[in-house]
């Protein structure tokens, strides 16, 4: 079985990611570099390559953005990321899309293996404020 280190996330709107990854960046006045060694990776060029969409991150090295981000690794793929003392509040779920999704995650988590599974639950884990 492949290392879980090297999951991607192949569906990811890498553009937008970057994006959102550069503006919190930005707003915490870090430089690449200083997001490269917080994150463990060897080249600054390679946050530079995730900022622009150039190159779709590791699992493993997304969490660890937004950990050094200070933000939520949902807020990164989904947008409005908000660093940490901002205001979280989110508006109440739609129930009906609410059940879907979470029949949805569990069909898709049941063909996992442990291991992915535990990756899952840590990028689930890292989402909720």
């Amino acid at each position: 079985m492949a290392n879980t280190s090297t999951y991607r996330f192949e569906m990811l709107d890498v553009r937008n990611f970057g994006r959102r990854v550069r503006d919190v960046r930005l707003q915490l006045g870090l430089t690449q570099r200083q997001v490269a060694d917080a994150v463990g990776v060897s080249e600054a060029t390679v946050i530079g390559r995730i900022e622009r969409g150039q190159q779709i991150p590791r699992l493993d090295t997304a969490v660890a953005i937004a950990r050094v981000l200070k933000v939520g690794l949902g807020d990164l793929l989904q947008g409005h990321p908000k660093t940490e003392g901002e205001s979280q509040v989110r508006a109440p779920a739609d129930h009906g899309r609410r059940q879907i999704a979470k029949s949805r995650l569990e069909t898709a988590a049941n063909r996992l293996s442990a291991e992915q599974l535990e990756h899952l639950a840590s990028m689930v884990e890292s989402m909720i404020p």
